[in-house]
């Protein structure tokens, strides 16, 4: 994959579980962001797993500090859980995820 690339990669999305930041996330996210995206192109972090967390960004707000302590800078964020039943009454703020027209973009 990475002798195919043509024109550099334009966004880095690293994906994680829920766990508390470590070793092991600190040394993928260098091999990912150093080595494949070169320092160059941002990178987003997704955080699974969040079923459990009231609200979702509780996550970030308990391990920020700790991620970047690790050296771990991202260009943005998001906690998401793919239990729709769970997104659906969060806050309110993904309501609409169940209506048809919400699903295909209208």
């Amino acid at each position: 994959m990475i002798h195919r690339l043509q024109g550099g990669v334009n966004l880095l999305v690293h994906c994680i579980n829920s766990k508390r930041p470590s070793e092991a996330m600190e040394t993928n996210y260098e091999a990912f962001y150093r080595i494949i995206g070169s320092k160059k192109a941002p990178i987003v972090l997704v955080v699974t797993g969040q079923e459990d967390e009231d609200p979702m960004e509780g996550w970030w707000r308990r391990n920020e500090a700790e991620m970047k302590n690790r050296g771990m800078r991202h260009n943005g964020h998001v906690c998401i859980t793919t239990i729709r039943s769970k997104m659906a009454t969060n806050t309110g703020t993904m309501s609409n995820m169940n209506n048809p027209d919400w699903l295909s973009g209208n």
